[in-house]
């Protein structure tokens, strides 16, 4: 699998992570998608954190084929599977992490699995560690882009229970979770960066 996105985003993601204050450690992403992030983003910062990537089951094969392709076994585990519509979608997952990752994945999956996300992250990130979130988002104090309101509208009907979600509403909950929300960070193209601590 290859997506152009994955591409064009990468670079700008890294820049936020590098100024991120998180000890060196595991690092989980929730939805690694093909596979092409998790790889660059562990030839980009070295041995400083080891990667769990993880995704649903069909995309699993592609996931493991980039792992290979571009040489990052050593610090890139192998890929797990995951479903976020369950519950406990974090108990396939061993040990704790120093940061958890997710990129475009809250405004595809529905609403009770961005929920059951904050609620499994809130469980297995360690005191002090991060939570990073990626994509576009609605918010309360401005008014929503053009082209997010046609991505939002493409959203709903192209994935049951997805769209833009509010950036109060995924706090609130994330807050329930025992995750703070420090910032927020305008990114390239009327997407955003949401960073939160883990109490």
């Amino acid at each position: 699998m290859y997506s152009g996105s994955y591409e064009r985003n990468r670079d700008p993601i890294v820049e936020v992570l590098k100024g991120l204050q998180v000890e060196p450690g595991e690092v989980l992403e929730v939805g690694s998608g093909s596979g092409q992030h998790i790889c660059y983003f562990a030839k980009t910062f070295g041995d400083e954190w080891s990667w769990q990537p993880t995704e649903q089951e069909q995309n699993v094969e592609s996931i493991q084929a980039w792992r290979e392709a571009e040489g990052v076994s050593a610090r890139v585990k192998k890929p797990v599977a995951i479903n976020l519509l369950e519950e406990r979608w974090s108990d396939v997952l061993e040990g704790s992490y120093t940061m958890v990752m997710s990129v475009n994945v809250v405004h595809i999956v529905v609403w009770q699995g961005v929920v059951n996300l904050l609620n499994g992250v809130g469980k297995m990130l360690k005191s002090g560690g991060v939570l990073y979130l990626y994509g576009p988002y609605r918010s309360q104090d401005r008014e929503l882009e053009p082209s997010n309101a046609r991505f939002d509208v493409f959203l709903k009907e192209t994935y049951e229970g997805g769209g833009l979600r509010d950036v109060e509403r995924v706090v609130e909950v994330a807050r329930g979770a025992g995750l703070e929300f420090e910032q927020e960070i305008a990114m390239p193209a009327n997407n955003r960066s949401l960073i939160f601590r883990k109490i």
